[in-house]
């Protein structure tokens, strides 16, 4: 590499070495990024910081309803109430958390059946949510997400991706088997869950019931 150096006797060349210069460059480089590293820290710092997200976070909730109007539908062909583990742990759970129940139905794996039902309990029930089990998989007789998804106002699109990535996490690769959605029908929020005792706990435990209040709120605005 060539350079040219000024002096009392006018410019002259030099040649620099290559490793020299790798060093020159790498520390420029290095205070560059010391620089930039530096700035963002100042930026953070300068934020609202742990304390000033949570406020921000517990402000943002602090109007949403606490007590929910919730109903539970769970599609099998061969369950019945009382065998019904997933939408009897949902119920049991929704009455710790406060909420009221206002409906448990079993119906069949059929796209009309399902329709007719969801339209049906909104009508006579009015629920804020409706948490469905079943029919979620991908084998011919899983139908629920053909039967639900037309009725959806606005879709929930980020309860899906979020719900897989905490099943990869407990099952592996075998997530991919589950198409569980949410969105809007009327101003009620619907949950798609597998039928899978552990699949609805992981869902209700980790992303549903700890934003329902929440979600309830802006879907009645």
């Amino acid at each position: 590499m060539i350079f040219c150096n000024y002096s009392s006797s006018g410019f002259q060349s030099s040649r620099l070495p290559w490793r020299d210069l790798i060093c020159i460059l790498g520390t420029i480089s290095l205070n560059a990024t010391i620089d930039v590293s530096t700035q963002w820290g100042r930026e953070a710092r300068s934020g609202p910081g742990v304390q000033g997200w949570r406020s921000m976070k517990i402000e943002h909730k602090k109007n949403a309803p606490r007590k929910i109007k919730l109903g539970i539908i769970s599609v099998s062909s061969t369950r019945s109430l009382e065998d019904d583990k997933s939408g009897l742990w949902i119920n049991n759970r929704a009455l710790k958390e406060g909420h009221i129940v206002v409906f448990h139905y079993i119906i069949q794996d059929e796209i009309q059946a399902i329709t007719e039902k969801i339209i049906d309990v909104i009508r006579d029930h009015g629920p804020q949510v409706i948490l469905m089990t079943g029919g979620t998989g991908i084998s011919s007789k899983d139908v629920t997400i053909e039967a639900v998804v037309p009725l959806f106002e606005k879709e929930l699109t980020a309860f899906g991706p979020l719900f897989a990535q905490l099943s990869f996490e407990k099952i592996d690769s075998a997530a991919l088997l589950s198409r569980a959605t949410a969105g809007i029908i009327n101003k009620t929020i619907l949950f798609c869950l597998p039928g899978s005792l552990k699949a609805c706990k992981l869902a209700c435990k980790h992303i549903i019931f700890p934003e329902l209040g929440h979600l309830v709120k802006h879907a009645q605005e």
